[in-house]
């Protein structure tokens, strides 16, 4: 069985009020289930040091989604992209600014620029910022939690 949109809403309410939050929008594009929560108060205690609350609950939403729509023994987790008081569309602007900033420091001097470690999805932020740009090119270097973007001139 599908998770349908009814459900999804259903699901997410009942999470949510056990965080003392009822203040949400979810919608479906392509399979994919987008929240966006508005905490009334503590959008900083949802969010956690660098996102890793707003990612755990994610994680956690992922899982009993899946788990409550599956029928039978295989379970078809669903595909869920949370947000809270938009903090992820203000990091993803900031992550562009700095990599514009970076092509452009590249472009000026010549020299390749190594960014901060980045998580998968930072990092194929940056490589898109970088694909846009005239005159550089990018790639990923380095294992685990230490992998970064590279920007070098072309």
């Amino acid at each position: 069985m599908l998770l349908n949109l009814r459900e999804a809403k259903k699901i997410t309410k009942e999470i949510l009020s056990h965080l003392g939050e009822d203040n949400f929008e979810i919608r479906q594009e392509d399979g994919i289930f987008f929240i966006e929560v508005f905490p009334k108060e503590k959008a900083g205690l949802l969010i956690g040091k660098e996102g890793e609350t707003l990612y755990a609950l994610q994680y956690i939403l992922g899982l009993v989604l899946g788990k409550r729509a599956s029928s039978g023994k295989e379970v078809a987790y669903p595909k869920i992209v949370l947000d809270i008081a938009g903090y992820k569309k203000q990091q993803e602007e900031q992550l562009q600014a700095f990599v514009q900033s970076a092509c452009g420091q590249v472009l000026e001097t010549g020299l390749p620029m190594r960014l901060r470690p980045m998580n998968a999805r930072e990092r194929r932020i940056a490589h898109m910022v970088a694909a846009e740009t005239k005159g550089v090119e990018s790639e990923s270097e380095g294992e685990g939690r230490e992998r970064r973007v590279v920007i070098k001139p072309e």
